[in-house]
């Protein structure tokens, strides 16, 4: 099975198989029951306030979500709405968001951005979409994680977090650059199709924090152990 999914994109019918075959309906049951007793509750996702669910989104790249959220008061302090960034120098939003590293990008997709959506006022899905993919910095992961935040959208996102997590259980070897493959966003489209949008994203993304992290993975309190390819040698 590993290796039709290497060779080639496989037909929807194949994937469930594929996906049935590693347990992946268990994977989101304790991904879930996980997330109900450890999942973080950061600002940005009980706020509903789309500006900082989205400035939020372009802050994490390549950030942790403690980090972000450790400068969010003192930057919401400064600047409070598109409108106020859109609106700044900046250099004064380079120095605000400093310790988060890639400041010169961060800073002008933030100030870029939020100029288009102060000129064009979007009002639905497709005019946020259309502004978002015009702005330099952004790309598919941020757009589709931003509509699931704020809209709930039905829409697969995969980071090298996420993909690693997908890699490491499933035993399925993916390209470092999760943007370049197609299998772990299959993957990612059957489980969102099976949970709640959100609540499965965040849970991944908490538990590649604090469990699943990139180095010294804490696999004996893993509750995807019995399963987890990875935890069974198979690295």
């Amino acid at each position: 099975m590993g290796n039709t999914l290497e060779r080639e994109n496989p037909s929807n019918t194949n994937l469930k198989e594929i996906i049935s075959s590693k347990n992946f309906d268990l994977f989101i049951m304790e991904l879930l029951n996980w997330y109900k007793k450890y999942g973080k509750q950061y600002i940005w996702r009980q706020n509903n306030n789309n500006y900082i669910k989205l400035i939020t989104e372009i802050m994490l790249q390549k950030t942790t979500s403690k980090q972000v959220s450790k400068l969010m008061p003192s930057f919401l302090n400064k600047f409070s709405s598109f409108e106020a960034l859109a609106a700044s120098n900046i250099n004064c939003i380079e120095s605000t968001i400093f310790s988060l590293g890639l400041v010169s990008r961060k800073s002008l997709t933030l100030k870029q951005l939020s100029e288009k959506v102060v000129l064009r006022n979007p009002k639905n899905i497709l005019e946020w979409e259309s502004i978002l993919k015009e702005t330099k910095g952004i790309g598919i992961y941020t757009i589709n994680a931003f509509f699931i935040n704020a809209f709930n959208l039905k829409r697969a996102a995969v980071d090298t977090n996420i993909s690693r997590l997908l890699s490491r259980y499933s035993g399925l070897k993916f390209n470092r650059d999760a943007r370049r493959d197609k299998k772990p966003w299959l993957i990612m489209e059957f489980i969102i199709s099976k949970a709640d949008v959100r609540d499965i994203l965040f849970s991944m993304l908490d538990f590649c924090s604090e469990i699943c992290t990139s180095k010294k993975p804490k696999c004996k309190n893993c509750i995807l152990k019995e399963n987890c390819l990875f935890d069974k040698g198979e690295k």
